[in-house]
């Protein structure tokens, strides 16, 4: 079941109201896999080649309009899916644990979900946490961070207390999944670099719901 509902983000102004949809089961991911996964990935490895070292934190912003989605649009459209908002490939260096946050569509909406890819990954994982067990404040990614060289604003998450004791759980394996983004998360890798594809689609759809329709 789920539900659309109105709220105020604690520890953010508050004239900022989010809307956002709560999966009631919790759902954190699901695996899903397009036809064109695999060019995805191919085509993922051969932007990471071009522009990441392998060892430094960077985020990759995707132009949509590159010639190697047809296929993923093409899909899409057959699908009956919305087409794609953006897309980016977070890149994390050996040994790091990204800030804990809550994704967001324009700054003030919370993103209901994303199509996520892992492209390079050995150990590493993406964990969620409870977001009743902590609080949020906006923060920006600094400029330099990003390929597209512009600041992004992140709703961070901070726990009151133990961060332990607030994981909900994990996603460790390394097939293309859809992700629930409503509740705090975070990617962490280990002695070894990560990066994953990741898109969301116009609408800001819940994507549990539009996958099973």
């Amino acid at each position: 079941m789920v539900v659309q509902h109105l709220h105020t983000v604690p520890g953010v102004s508050s004239n900022l109201t989010v809307t956002t949809i709560i999966n009631i089961d919790m759902q954190l991911y699901q695996k899903f896999k397009f036809d064109c996964s695999d060019q995805l990935k191919t085509f993922g490895m051969d932007v990471l080649s071009n522009e990441w070292d392998f060892k430094s934190l960077k985020i990759i912003r995707i132009d949509t309009n590159d010639s190697r989605l047809e296929l993923l649009k093409k899909e899409l459209q057959e699908k009956n899916f919305p087409s794609i908002l953006s897309m980016s490939i977070f890149c994390r260096g050996p040994q790091d644990h990204q800030i804990i946050h809550i994704d967001t569509v324009d700054t003030n909406v919370i993103s209901n979900g994303n199509f996520y890819i892992p492209l390079v990954n050995d150990g590493g994982k993406l964990v969620w946490f409870n977001k009743e067990k902590g609080f949020t404040r906006l923060l920006q990614t600094p400029s330099h961070l990003n390929s597209t060289k512009v600041a992004t604003d992140v709703l961070m998450w901070q726990p009151y207390a133990s961060l332990q004791d607030a994981v909900m759980g994990e996603y460790t394996e390394n097939d293309p999944v859809i992700i629930n983004t409503t509740f705090p998360h975070r990617a962490e890798s280990t002695l070894h670099p990560r990066a994953v594809l990741v898109f969301r689609l116009q609408g800001n759809p819940n994507l549990f719901d539009l996958i099973s329709r």
